[in-house]
């Protein structure tokens, strides 16, 4: 499989020949750095890593080469690298929640959210979540966002 750069303006586009499945996931990937990219345009709610390793709301102030600016809603800020992909997550409801995702949540409606793992559905489709202390609690899809390609003790549950 070959590739090759073509530059057009300020953009740098990247060719690849490929057929079949490599064709779709490569189109798949692009599509969802341009998701990624536009969902975290200036003022998109976000949830954000503080300096405690913790996550908390807030708001893209501004981006700039390789970096995004965060203005939390307690008025703290802080500047992460676009290429950390766990730093900042758009603050958006997922369409669909699998067993074994890893999401992040608030715990008892707090400020603060967590990282856990989607172990369990109930019978009313409430997702168990169990956190890294091993809490766990049930959560609606509506109260959960997608923790990026993290890895975890957790993986293959």
């Amino acid at each position: 499989m070959g590739s090759f750069r073509q530059r057009r303006g300020s953009a740098s586009f990247v060719l690849i020949k490929a057929t079949g499945t490599r064709v779709k996931a490569v189109h798949l990937f692009l599509l969802l750095m341009f998701v990624f990219i536009i969902s975290l345009a200036v003022n998109a709610r976000i949830i954000a890593r503080w300096t405690d390793n913790l996550y908390y709301a807030g708001k893209v102030s501004s981006t700039g080469i390789g970096l995004i600016h965060i203005s939390f809603d307690d008025g703290h800020s802080i500047t992460h690298r676009d290429t950390d992909i766990s730093a900042v997550i758009a603050d958006n409801v997922p369409y669909q929640v699998n067993i074994g995702d890893h999401v992040v949540t608030t715990w008892n409606g707090g400020q603060k959210y967590y990282i856990g793992y989607v172990s369990d559905k109930d019978s009313n489709n409430r997702l168990k979540v169990t956190f890294d202390n091993n809490d766990e609690d049930f959560y609606t899809t509506s109260q959960l966002r997608i923790f990026p390609d993290h890895s975890s003790a957790h993986d293959g549950l």
